[in-house]
């Protein structure tokens, strides 16, 4: 495997580049149907995976890339081009995605909170928002701000069913309103004052993720938000070599270590845009 290593202060995080058999590997989150099927037209059209799905080394969950791992096994790939990692590194971050729905009808989200809260025996409060922590962290409670109110709903211990309730308050609140955004945490709260629903999603963590993704089950999408030192993009393996079942996994790792051996790297400052947003410190882009 192609490995590269990363100096943070007195850190050094490691990331290894090659090919894992798809069938090694564990979701930890749900797909969205049609942001699947848009990968999958696209892998149809194109001759490279363009970036390397994150992965842990140690227990194969993957962090980031749940949509192309999905893809490329719908398309029959035994195999996928992988960013190994170590999650339980100090430099990996796991946080949460908050939610905040636009356009929403205020009565009838209030009265829907308490209904759902009834209806699964779970237990509330309800706060003033200057009696609230606005820019505390993240609790075990779901907490959703509604103007000048706080709702603070306990639910289960077990984080999994405790996201399964995220997902139906969405779900119920999203039909309630005109859209929903997918925000990080400080973005998020700036639309407390612009007649929007904000909801402060639980704390989730490294332990939650990998048990959940090991017992087989899924988080619901746009659960969990994780931040790495510095990712590698643009390493575009071809889907060919992916795709050959004649080749053994090491075989392929040989041929995946050669072409980034030839390939210049350029590391540039990462918190910008390029085909999307990314949190990470720094990019290592092969050219």
């Amino acid at each position: 495997m192609y490995t590269l290593y990363y100096s943070a202060g007195r850190e050094i995080f490691s990331i290894k580049i090659g090919a894992e058999d798809l069938s090694r590997l564990y979701l930890h989150e749900e797909t969205v149907h049609h942001a699947l099927q848009k990968l999958v037209k696209a892998f149809k059209k194109s001759k490279f995976q363009y970036h390397p799905i994150i992965v842990d080394e140690k227990s194969k969950v993957i962090l980031d890339g749940m949509h192309r791992a999905s893809a490329m096994k719908e398309l029959g790939y035994p195999r996928v081009a992988v960013c190994f990692v170590d999650y339980f590194s100090k430099l990996i971050e796991v946080k949460n995605w908050y939610r905040v729905f636009i356009g929403v009808d205020f009565s009838r989200v209030i009265n829907a909170i308490k209904d759902i809260c009834r209806n699964y025996g779970l237990i509330f409060e309800e706060k003033r928002i200057g009696e609230y922590n606005l820019r505390g962290q993240s609790t075990d409670s779901i907490d959703l701000i509604v103007r000048d109110k706080v709702f603070i709903i306990k639910g289960p211990q077990n984080k999994y069913s405790l996201y399964r309730i995220v997902s139906y308050l969405d779900n119920k609140i999203k039909s309630l309103s005109n859209s929903i955004k997918y925000l990080p945490e400080k973005e998020a709260l700036s639309y407390i004052s612009k007649d929007s629903v904000v909801e402060k999603t639980p704390i989730i963590t490294k332990k939650d993720v990998i048990e959940v993704a090991l017992s087989g089950k899924v988080f619901p999408p746009k659960t969990t938000r994780h931040i790495i030192p510095v990712r590698p993009l643009f390493i575009n393996i071809p889907l060919n070599i992916l795709k050959r079942r004649d080749l053994s996994l090491n075989e392929v790792n040989d041929i995946i270590n050669k072409i980034l051996l030839q390939k210049k790297l350029v590391k540039i400052r990462g918190k910008i845009y390029l085909d999307r947003f990314y949190e990470e410190n720094h990019l290592y882009l092969f050219i």
